[in-house]
């Protein structure tokens, strides 16, 4: 298997244990992908984890990867909506 189709797979597997709220699964196939090829799919594998890492309230993770998704995309806006909610749940969680 050549790097992106692995990284493809990692990600689109990652994607799927999201879906089925399996969300330390999905952070080791976003980990895994990101070693492979972290600017894969301009942003996503970023934002994807950053978002799970939202979703189980460590939201200074989840703003690094949100940061990294909108370095690599900068015209990335949900990556920046999504980073704007981790600055929002962070103040809320005081």
């Amino acid at each position: 298997m050549n790097d992106s189709k692995e990284v493809a797979a990692y990600f689109n597997r990652g994607v799927c244990y999201m879906q089925m709220k399996s969300y330390t699964n999905a952070l080791n196939d976003f980990n895994v992908a990101i070693t492979i090829n972290p600017k894969f799919a301009n942003g996503y594998l970023y934002y994807m984890r950053g978002n799970t890492y939202g979703i189980l309230g460590d939201f200074d993770k989840a703003i690094v990867d949100h940061k990294k998704a909108l370095e690599i995309n900068p015209n990335f806006e949900e990556a920046r909506r999504s980073l704007q909610a981790d600055y929002e749940n962070m103040k809320m969680r005081g």
